[in-house]
């Protein structure tokens, strides 16, 4: 995000404030994580920033006459005078800043105490504590973002693997924005041709066809349904690939759990139930976040309540997975339960969802027999030796590594960005059947675009509502 760049729309004034543009309160809060640390930031932004800030500081240094974005040793005072800390302060001059408002960024030792004590004293000069989100906010209603680049901060602070990271960034830089836009610019010269054919009706525009603006309304959707596949691999690639470990009793799910994780994270034992509930880790795999689920035995009797609670939770786990690794006991034939569990897998894959077969055991003999079934690549593993472990990640990271080439386009991270292009799509495949006979039902046509344009400014927030905006900055840290 190039924070240079002036403000590319006049100051829109949220709810609550005054009615007056550019006139805000100046906010303050904490930016970064509470608890102890090496070094604490208290963050003011707002016409006053600068003028609280010297405020706490003291007459000297004079901080209007600091250099933009130079770091100066300043004194924090108490009210009686006393030493507060000293720390060092930068300021950011609207509108080259990350608000789009005069920012001051004080950098103090990060002890809990001066931390609070600070924004205390900055709200006790006439400052107020910041709302979750919004310096952000405040940089989106001053045109230094769009909504999707807003979205992407958050999604970018709560990033926890490389893939995460990747995908937040691209968006943040305005790669969703920049493809937007092109789409409005397809729409746009499309509806200025097909306004001037209708306003013009008794003259002949060679330039214009009904069936051409037809079928590049069928083009524009299919690009856009084309951007929509990417909202389930965001997801995954974001909150973690679910993975669900799943087998009958004692064929070794939580040891293969644990030799994956690194770590005795599950209870192994002998006696066939040993797991009760599901258990759950996230890993970073190849970049990519896993979501390890260790789950129940399945079996069909013999069980007590407890054991069936697991096992309605294992099933319950099966279907919210995203991939299943179907464990079988290599070194045992085959036993009721295994097909009873092999159904519910070969269901549960009926929904896209990835699975593979690992036979456990490996290091001892092989006893199992097919008799007549045998899955499709099973892997042969062992999770008291490691043998095999590095092929079944392997299967796993694959189901949702991309190329670099696929770490440059366009995903759609946020269920908003889904629906907002599901309304484009609609409304452009509607166009293009009103198009296709000819001039009869340009007009509805026309009116289809429109609704099409007003669903895209919806997406990067152009047309923004109260509801949108809150629903949007609700989630973020407050000092973000």
């Amino acid at each position: 995000m190039n924070q240079d760049s002036a403000p590319s729309a006049a100051l829109r004034v949220p709810a609550g404030a005054p009615e007056e543009p550019g006139v805000l309160d100046t906010i303050v809060a904490v930016g970064t994580p509470s608890g102890e640390g090496a070094i604490g930031i208290v963050r003011l932004s707002g016409p006053q920033a600068i003028d609280i800030s010297q405020s706490l500081v003291g007459a000297s240094p004079d901080l209007q006459g600091l250099t933009p974005r130079h770091l100066e040793p300043v004194r924090l005072w108490e009210v009686d005078g006393h030493l507060l800390d000293r720390a060092l302060a930068t300021l950011y001059r609207s509108p080259r800043s990350y608000t789009g408002e005069d920012v001051v960024e004080i950098f103090c030792h990060g002890s809990p105490y001066v931390l609070r004590r600070t924004m205390e004293l900055a709200v006790e000069r006439g400052a107020r504590l910041a709302q979750p989100g919004e310096f952000t906010l405040r940089a989106y209603l001053n045109g230094k973002m769009d909504l999707t680049q807003a979205e992407a901060v958050c999604r970018l602070i709560r990033s926890k693997t490389r893939a995460a990271h990747r995908v937040a960034l691209g968006q943040m830089e305005g790669r969703l924005s920049r493809q937007a836009f092109r789409w409005k610019e397809g729409i746009l010269d499309l509806l200025a041709r097909a306004e001037a054919a209708l306003d013009h009706a008794e003259e002949e525009l060679p330039s214009f066809s009904w069936l051409e603006a037809a079928q590049r309304c069928r083009a524009l959707a299919l690009q856009i349904s084309g951007t929509l596949q990417t909202f389930q691999k965001a997801r995954r690639i974001q909150e973690g690939l679910r993975v669900a470990l799943v087998g009958r009793p004692n064929v070794g799910k939580s040891s293969l759990f644990n030799r994956i994780l690194g770590h005795e994270r599950a209870i192994v034992a002998e006696l066939p139930g040993t797991t009760r509930d599901t258990l759950e880790e996230l890993m970073e795999l190849e970049g990519i976040g896993i979501v390890w689920v260790d789950t129940a035995g399945i079996r069909s009797e013999g069980f007590g309540p407890v054991e069936q609670e697991g096992i309605e939770r294992a099933r319950a786990a099966i279907r919210r997975s995203d991939g299943i690794v179907w464990v079988l006991d290599r070194s045992q034939p085959l036993q009721r339960e295994d097909f009873v569990v092999r159904d519910l897998v070969q269901e549960a894959c009926r929904e896209e969802k990835f699975w593979v077969c690992a036979l456990n055991k490996r290091d001892l003999p092989e006893r199992l027999r097919w008799n007549g079934f045998r899955p499709e690549d099973p892997i042969a593993v062992s999770a008291a030796t490691g043998q095999g472990m590095l092929e079944l990640l392997r299967r796993v990271s694959g189901w949702t590594q991309g190329s670099d080439r696929e770490w440059g386009a366009v995903f759609l991270t946020e269920l908003r960005h889904r629906q907002a292009l599901e309304r484009v799509a609609e409304f452009l495949e509607q166009a293009g059947r009103l198009f296709a006979p000819g001039e009869g039902q340009g007009e509805l046509a026309a009116a289809s675009l429109h609704s099409a344009l007003r669903a895209l400014g919806e997406l990067v927030g152009e047309t923004d509502s109260e509801e949108i905006l809150g629903a949007v900055f609700s989630r973020f840290c407050i000092g973000k």
